[in-house]
C-alpha cells in the first residue's frame, strides 16, 4: 500500500505564482505593502511578479 501524499505536495514542481508572490512579500514590509497596493488596484499576481523582477534587474 502506497503512503498517502499531502494535498499540497509539490516538492518536484516549481513554485506557483502565489507562492512566489508570498515569498517576495516576505522580504520586507515595504515590498509587502507595495504588493498589497498592487493587488488592491486590480493587478494580476503574474503582472506584479514581472514588475518586481524589473525593479530588481534595473
Amino acid at each position: 500500500m502506497a503512503a498517502p501524499v499531502a494535498a499540497n505536495s509539490n516538492a518536484d514542481q516549481p513554485p506557483t505564482v502565489a507562492e512566489r508572490l508570498i515569498a517576495a512579500a516576505a522580504t520586507s514590509p515595504e515590498v509587502h505593502d507595495w504588493i498589497a497596493r498592487q493587488l488592491m488596484a486590480g493587478r494580476k499576481p503574474s503582472e506584479i511578479l514581472v514588475l518586481l523582477s524589473d525593479r530588481v534587474l534595473h
